[in-house]
């Protein structure tokens, strides 16, 4: 209608402007003929692009009645053009005012996003609106909000367990906590007793169910159904149950010491029954249930320790071993018995490798059944005054006594572990996990229990290095454990003299040709001279100092950025040491001290940070960008971060590692891979960085493949903020 009246308004303004013209009638009517096939045709041209697009088009007018629409706009409506044109557009579209969603109304609604532009014809106002279908964005945050919920649920019971006081607590209030914070209808906890299943403690608002509870006892004659997470069959309480759509029902496992019969599934101590009105229950809500029944069932376990203050002090409570604390003693006193009689001992440290990507690829109540399972093993190995402990979180020691030889000891452990891996079948998921242990004899590899663990640890590092099995400490290894723990009391000592400094590294603007900023990178001046980051970084970390030494390093930067006036970001990379729940609050407090624009400072995590501190991070990250602080993914490439989290994290660029540029243009696979994030990061809205950029060639690779920015020695090595002024000053681009 509204397209009519345009060509109406064209052929009569045309028209006019014909009659103007001296020329013969024929003439005019033969021109007049020839504009009406072209304005025809470039209608019907228009009409094609217009019906092409894929976002929903529509031109109403002042009261909302629907005049023009595109071919896209029908077909969402799944309606004809006769049964829309001329209706009003609030029949077809529903607004979410809770949830700020509009959605155009289907046999299903589809959720929009709207561009309203007013514009006019002959005196009258019309609007054209354009519709984008957000069905995927709508559904990740729906999703996303739903596990947020969930871990809010998991949170919340967490907290219970710690205080609550007996186990009727933890099951009332875990019920409440599920429907109040988790948004279920109704949830119950169901006891076993013999083959009956006894409801103890609900929580919803459907008072005819939970009247209906109160006196209902379950018959459970295939107690594998609930292993397997099934409904409860013989439930009869279809009437009541009507109310609801969906019910999952989860086991909550225990045994006599722990809750590691989450492991064997030796006995299932009660059951969590949970109803939603609303969709399915999808995967990853499953999940978090399970986790929530398991520490519910951990709950149970801790609460009958509480009275045992030995117990907890001194054993740990999933495997039921002794942890370090118990070990280190024992140890202590068993390296004095061996001392008086003149006898040798063996001390291995067991690892358990890639163990965080079962938890994080199910869940940690599956990486405690690969924990359970795995100490299950290590005891066979024991024998009379031998200790195994759990001294990590998939760290154990075991000590045996009166061994005189590696021949003794790699058979003793080899005829229980075998070749150092194992299968297991966790939701219809296999993994592998393989072992990889450091030993070291007593008292040849050390005298005290500090000594010989040190010692054992400089062995299970170089086990890792090959993936699996077992490494004895060496006279080569000596050197390296000895300069390792001299280094770490340097350290120390560095960190009270304040003998760490921050080198800049410039980073160019491929397109500008110009400093887009630099990446701040710690160096420690020991006697004047440079220790290489290599050889401190990871000791660091692995003794809890980064933490410390990290927060040094910001502080310096934002020192930097202040006295300096910086107009540019600077790259400050954070240890996955330093992310906590309040780190946020840590950089602010700095932002306010030195009182510097928030557009400054660029924080980079690596895939690994990301990964395992997700939901830690991701709060972080929420904080920090209110502010206008941004992230960066560092060493892109190397790790397990999910297309779909960085899709909606929001991280403004990511950084190729060098490991894929130092042999380009050259080596095909490094080509492959660097096209391929290149491509993919520019998809997902996110600036690409690639570092260790040294030569020409990798240089114009890089530009000709559309890289964003350039970082290394082509332009410029980490250098002294006094040098790093200089750079900026004296910088030209060159090819």
């Amino acid at each position: 209608m509204v397209t009519n009246k345009i060509i109406e308004t064209i052929k009569s303004l045309f028209k006019k402007h014909l009659e103007e013209i001296s020329l013969p009638d024929d003439k005019k009517d033969k021109i007049y003929q020839k504009f009406l096939e072209l304005l025809e045709n470039l209608v019907g041209n228009f009409k094609d692009v217009l019906d092409s697009i894929k976002e929903a088009v529509v031109v109403i007018d002042e009261e909302g009645n629907i005049q023009e629409a595109n071919k896209t706009f029908f077909e969402w409506l799944s309606l004809s053009k006769n049964d829309v044109i001329g209706r009003n557009i609030k029949d077809f579209v529903f607004e979410d005012i809770e949830n700020k969603i509009v959605y155009l109304k289907n046999h299903e609604l589809i959720p929009v996003e709207l561009h309203i532009k007013e514009f006019e014809i002959n005196n009258k106002k019309y609007k054209r609106l354009i519709a984008s279908n957000i069905k995927n964005r709508v559904e990740f945050e729906l999703k996303l909000k739903n596990l947020l919920r969930l871990y809010k649920v998991l949170s919340k019971i967490n907290e219970l367990i710690i205080r609550a006081v007996n186990k009727e607590e933890v099951f009332s209030l875990s019920c409440e906590i599920l429907v109040k914070e988790g948004h279920f209808d109704f949830a119950w906890i169901g006891e076993l007793r013999g083959e009956n299943i006894v409801p103890v403690a609900w929580f919803g608002e459907n008072e005819t169910f939970a009247k209906t509870l109160k006196n209902r006892v379950f018959k459970q004659k295939n107690i594998k159904e609930l292993i397997t997470h099934s409904y409860l069959k013989e439930s009869n309480l279809q009437k009541e149950e009507k109310a609801f759509f969906n019910k999952i029902t989860i086991p909550i496992f225990k045994e006599e010491n722990a809750i590691s019969a989450v492991v064997s599934h030796k006995e299932i101590t009660a059951v969590l029954v949970v109803y939603y009105k609303g969709k399915e229950f999808d995967e990853d809500e499953i999940t978090l249930l399970k986790q929530i029944a398991h520490d519910i069932g951990f709950g149970i376990v801790t609460l009958s320790r509480k009275e045992d203050v030995d117990y907890l002090a001194y054993y740990d409570v999933l495997t039921s071993l002794p942890n370090r604390r118990y070990f280190f003693e024992e140890l202590e006193s068993l390296l004095s018995i061996l001392k008086e009689k003149d006898q040798q001992g063996m001390l291995a440290i067991v690892d358990i490798n890639n163990f965080k990507t079962i938890n994080s690829a199910v869940g940690f109540w599956a990486g405690d059944i690969v924990l359970s399972q795995i100490s299950s093993e290590l005891k066979k190995i024991l024998k009379n005054k031998d200790i195994l402990a759990r001294v990590g979180g998939d760290e154990f020691a075991l000590f045996l006594y009166n061994v005189k030889s590696k021949e003794e000891a790699i058979y003793r452990i080899t005829s229980v572990l075998k070749d150092f891996e194992f299968i297991f079948e966790i939701e219809n998921k296999k993994f592998l996990v393989t072992l990889s242990i450091g030993a070291a004899f007593f008292p040849y590899d050390g005298t005290t229990k500090e000594v010989l663990f040190a010692s054992a640890e400089a062995a299970l590092k170089e086990a890792k290095k090959r993936g699996k099995g077992i490494e004895f400490f060496s006279k080569s290894l000596q050197q390296s454990t000895l300069e390792s723990l001299n280094l770490e009391s340097e350290l120390v000592e560095a960190i009270k003299k304040d003998e760490f400094c921050v080198f800049y590294q410039p980073i160019v603007d491929i397109k500008e040709k110009r400093v887009f900023g630099a990446e701040a990178l710690i160096r420690w001046i020991k006697n004047g001279e440079i220790v290489p980051p290599f050889k401190f970084i990871p000791i660091l970390e692995e003794r809890g100092l980064i933490k410390e030494v990290g927060a040094m390093v910001m502080d310096k930067v934002f020192s930097f950025i202040k006295e300096e006036k910086l107009n540019i970001p600077i790259s400050i990379n954070v240890s996955a040491k330093q992310v906590h729940l309040n780190f946020y609050k840590e950089v602010l407090d700095l932002i306010e001290k030195y009182s510097i624009s928030p557009s400054n400072v660029i924080l980079e995590v690596t895939e690994s940070v990301l990964m395992e501190n997700l939901e830690i991070l991701l709060k972080n990250i929420k904080e920090l960008n209110a502010v206008g602080i941004r992230f960066e993914i560092d060493d892109f490439g190397t790790g397990y971060s999910s297309l779909a989290y960085l899709k909606k994290l929001p991280i403004c660029a990511l950084k190729i590692d060098r490991a894929f540029i130092k042999d380009l243009p050259d080596d095909e696979e490094d080509v492959s891979i660097s096209k391929a994030i290149i491509s993919m990061g520019h998809s997902l809205g996110k600036k690409i960085i690639a570092e260790g950029v040294e030569t020409k060639e990798q240089l114009k690779f890089l530009e000709e493949n559309n890289c964003d920015y350039i970082q290394g020695y082509y332009f410029g090595k980490p250098m002294p903020k006094d040098e790093f002024l200089t750079f900026l000053k004296e910088f030209r681009w060159q090819e």
